[in-house]
Order: C-alpha cells, then structure tokens, then sequence
C-alpha cells in the first residue's frame, strides 16, 4: 500500500487496498494509526496535488474526513494521535470548502479531543510545516478555538506553550 502512496503512483488502488485491508479482520490488525495518518496525509495532499492540475479532487477530500471521523469511532483499533491532529490541522487550513466559523469549530473539537487524550498542542504543532501565511492563519484559528475550551488563564498557557506570548493584562476575573 505505502509504495503505491509514494509520489501518488497509485493512490487509488492502495486506497482500495486499505478499504479491503479494513473490511477483512485477519487484516485489520496491521492498519495501525501510522498507516492511517498515511492515507489522511496521502488524501489530503493528493487532492491539493489534483486540484493544481485544475481535476477535481472531491473524492479524496470526502476520504480524507471520512477515515478521521472513522478513527475517532469510540472503540476503534487506530485512534487518532499528536501526528494525526497535525495532519488535520494541515488537511482543515487546506480546505476551501470549510468557512471561518467551521475551521473555528472544527478546531474546538480538535483540541478538546487532544485534551481528553492528554495530547499537547505543542506536540502537534511542532510536528506541522507550515509556512508564514498558513501559519498566521492557523494561530489565528487556535487563538478563537482555544478561547471556546476554556478560561482565559487556560487560553493563555495554551497559546504560550506554541510560543504565542500575550500581550494583553490579565482578566480579572480569571479566578471567579
């Protein structure tokens, strides 16, 4: 499966093969969340990489949030991990389908799920490759999600551990 990933040499019958690899349960056992990351990072970047070649890319873009919604089913053999928020924060700034508010959203329920996992967000974002403008705009939708998870004192620990120091006085009200 992961030749045929490799520079999209076939990524519809590794996909295939996956889906089969999923389906049979003396298979099952081997797709661990590495592979799984895999295919999100593979769906995800192959429909950036068709979308630039001007084909349409919504199968893959479908597969891409199908097989993370499937990896956050509550007793699945492959949950997600710090790599596959990182791939999905990448996949949900590389989304033009999804507006403003469901960035904001989506990225709430990221991080109360890393949360529940006890998963750092510094862990996840060191492990992303993001450029300035992605990157601007990333902590802009950390910055509105985090502040929907929490107290602001917590915000602030969160934004101060990716390195976003605060610039404002602290709320009084913090301690209430």
């Amino acid at each position: 499966m992961e030749a045929c990933l490799t520079g999209y040499l076939d990524v519809r019958r590794a996909h295939q093969l996956f889906n089969d690899a999923m389906e049979d349960p003396k298979l099952l056992y081997l797709l661990d969340t590495k592979v799984h990351n895999s295919f999100l990072r593979t769906y995800i970047e192959y429909a950036l990489h068709l979308e630039k070649q001007g084909d349409a890319a919504d199968f893959w873009r479908k597969q891409f949030w199908a097989l993370y919604k499937r990896m956050n089913q509550k007793e699945y053999q492959s949950p997600p991990n710090a790599n596959t928020y990182t791939v999905m924060l990448f996949g949900m700034m590389n989304s033009p389908e999804l507006s403003h508010d469901d960035r904001i959203f989506f990225t709430t329920k990221l991080l109360r799920a890393m949360e529940a996992k006890e998963i750092a967000l510094s862990d996840v974002v060191a492990q992303s490759h993001i450029d300035d403008e992605s990157g601007r705009a990333l902590l802009e939708i950390l910055s509105e999600s985090a502040k929907q998870t929490g107290s602001r004192a917590q915000v602030m620990q969160k934004l101060e551990s990716i390195g976003i120091v605060p610039t404002s006085e602290p709320n009084i009200l913090d301690g209430v």
